[in-house]
């Protein structure tokens, strides 16, 4: 008995079984489990293929699973075990029925349109949107009604709808600028998402801005606000900023990702609102409209107080915005098929405009076709003076 015990103790001591990456994950529902594996050696040999594997996981449906890591080394039996937890942690997606903005007469009678809601794992979860807020035709003024949804996993998304009551002849001239706007697409074919933010009014106008498109370099205005906005910068790190920026070089892009770190950039987006950024390990990721207008909203105050970092932006390489006399601080992305521009007007009353386009096959027409809209989006800007 004592050579048994004495035995299983050495076996104890010359195997070595444990498992590889955590004992414990959160895996994204729909998501491939991509299996770590364990480490099994006796007397520093490799053995990992005599190792068993079990497994109840479910990578499709929500839950918590096991799988089990089993050996043997001579009559001696080993067993590990790693938790799954397949979780939705995606929020969900709501599209408004109509336009995002809304423009009536007084007295014109309101419509509601309704909105659809999406789920990537209830799917169509539409009859469980709620919608909140009132608006008062007899009174002119901006209105907003709000559409909410949540999963089963309680994952909760809202939109809002502005309702603008206005007189007759403002209510003309805004229609009509839309109505450009959206004509120009229509008749050119274009497959482009369109964001409008005014920084003194809030007033908005959004086409499309849901789309999700590869983001090309409209990340490397992200590496510029994390470094000022949270006084990181420094004479060595300004030079990588104002190439990024104001050239657009990679290099110098790639250089601030490593140094700031996927995870820190990610979540400082996620902190001012911009959800899609950075969403999988990539330097450049995709991105929608109203990533940017939350992006731009911080760097419009960043401006405020660092005018160096202002000057980086406001240059003509690939300014698909600028026309005639007005002229935009700006960040574009250019990668195959994608051409984007993003920026503030300078003039006394700022707006952000965001154009994200995506051709198929990209030619220099689509730096004229941002300027286009660029320019109609502008007229849309001034109708409502």
């Amino acid at each position: 008995m004592l050579i048994l015990i004495v035995l299983f103790l050495c076996i104890k001591i010359c195997v070595r079984f444990k498992l590889k990456g955590n004992n414990k994950y959160n895996l994204e529902v729909g998501r491939e489990y991509v299996e770590k594996g364990t480490q099994f050696t006796i007397l520093n040999n490799e053995l990992d293929k005599e190792v068993k594997i079990k497994s109840n996981l479910n990578e499709k449906k929500l839950g918590k699973y096991t799988i089990d890591y089993y050996t043997r080394y001579l009559f001696v039996k080993f067993h590990k075990k790693r938790i799954i937890n397949v979780v939705d942690t995606i929020k969900p997606l709501i599209k408004l029925n109509g336009r995002k903005e809304i423009y009536l007469y007084l007295g014109e009678e309101y419509d509601e349109q309704g909105a659809v809601a999406y789920d990537n794992y209830d799917k169509d979860i539409s009859d469980k949107i709620k919608i909140s807020g009132k608006v008062d035709i007899n009174k002119e003024g901006t209105y907003k009604i709000k559409y909410t949804v949540s999963d089963s996993s309680k994952n909760e998304k809202t939109v809002t709808r502005t309702v603008n009551v206005v007189n007759e002849e403002k209510n003309s001239k805004i229609n009509d600028s839309i109505n450009e706007i959206e004509n120009y697409i229509y008749e050119n074919n274009l497959y482009v998402s369109v964001g409008y933010y005014n920084l003194k009014t809030g007033d908005t106008y959004y086409y499309n801005e849901d789309e999700l498109y590869y983001g090309a370099s409209l990340i490397k205005t992200l590496d510029a606000m994390y470094l000022y906005d949270k006084d990181l910068i420094d004479d060595e790190l300004i030079e990588y900023v104002k190439r990024a920026i104001s050239v657009s070089d990679n290099d110098a892009h790639f250089y601030l990702f490593d140094y700031i770190g996927y995870d820190n950039l990610k979540n400082y987006a996620r902190s001012l609102g911009a959800e899609n950024l950075l969403s999988y390990y990539d330097e450049f990721g995709e991105t929608t409209v109203l990533d940017q207008i939350a992006l731009y909203k911080n760097l419009y105050k960043l401006f405020k107080t660092n005018e160096e970092l202002k000057s980086f932006f406001i240059n003509d390489y690939y300014n698909g915005l600028d026309f005639d006399d007005v002229h935009f601080a700006h960040k574009y992305g250019y990668y195959d098929c994608y051409y984007h521009d993003a920026g503030i007007y300078l003039g006394d009353d700022p707006y952000i405009v965001v154009i994200l386009t995506y051709e198929g096959d990209y030619d220099y027409n689509e730096v004229e076709e941002v300027t286009e809209l660029s320019k109609l989006i502008y007229n849309y800007h001034i109708s409502h003076k």
